[in-house]
């Protein structure tokens, strides 16, 4: 009677250029670019085997065309933030780094911690999130300036400062605040929450293209 194989558990670490593969339960690791046709074969070969999950740090949106690809092709694929792989790596006293041994931990930390697939968002909902956190960013920004300005003499500060961004840094604030008012709940934050038909509105009438406010 054939022995039925171990499911695998994948890690990958994602880089701008390259995505480096690790199926840990195959002893296998191995690198492909991190572009459409090399991620449309590496899902079809991943494809092939009895996936027990698919572990992928969230690198700046770098992942995106991956997890989207693996979700498309409904595989078990799971962003996780990069902290609790880090944190793993401490508790096991893995102190080397590489990008191979990146992915080899990966795929331990999702053999042993077993994170859960969620379901994911559906493309307006990652819009939502994305204007959220940008919003986020910006608020950020215009307090850095007001800081700056206060303590730079003037006549240096005109000279140096990106006085030309602000208008459109406090419209883009402006715009989310006409709709939600200036409370908005941000990723870690404890203000009011933002409802979903507002931020469905706010996608829908923000004037500025959206891959403008959000690239890629």
């Amino acid at each position: 009677m054939t022995k039925k194989r171990d499911a695998v558990n994948v890690g990958i670490d994602v880089g701008k250029a390259q995505l480096d593969v690790c199926l840990l339960e195959r002893s296998l690791t191995f690198q492909v670019a991190n572009e459409s046709a090399a991620i449309r074969a590496l899902v079809t070969r991943l494809a092939r085997y009895r996936l027990a999950r698919i572990v992928i740090e969230a690198t700046g949106r770098l992942e995106q065309p991956f997890a989207r690809e693996a979700l498309a092709r409904r595989l078990p694929v799971i962003v996780v933030s990069p902290l609790k792989v880090r944190r793993y790596a401490g508790a096991i006293g893995q102190l080397a780094k590489s990008d191979e041994i990146d992915a080899r931990l990966i795929a331990r930390f999702a053999a042993a911690v077993e994170p859960v697939a969620h379901t994911p968002c559906d493309p307006e909902a990652e819009k939502i999130k994305d204007l959220i956190v940008r919003r986020c960013q910006l608020t950020t920004m215009r307090t850095m300036e007001k800081n700056r300005k206060q303590v730079m003499p003037a006549r240096h500060y005109k000279t140096v400062s990106t006085s030309s961004s602000k208008p459109w840094i406090g419209k883009f604030i402006s715009s989310i605040e006409s709709l939600t008012g200036p409370s908005i709940t941000m990723p870690g934050g404890d203000t009011n929450e933002i409802c979903l038909p507002v931020c469905l509105a706010l996608v829908k009438r923000w004037p500025i293209p959206y891959s403008e406010i959000c690239p890629n």
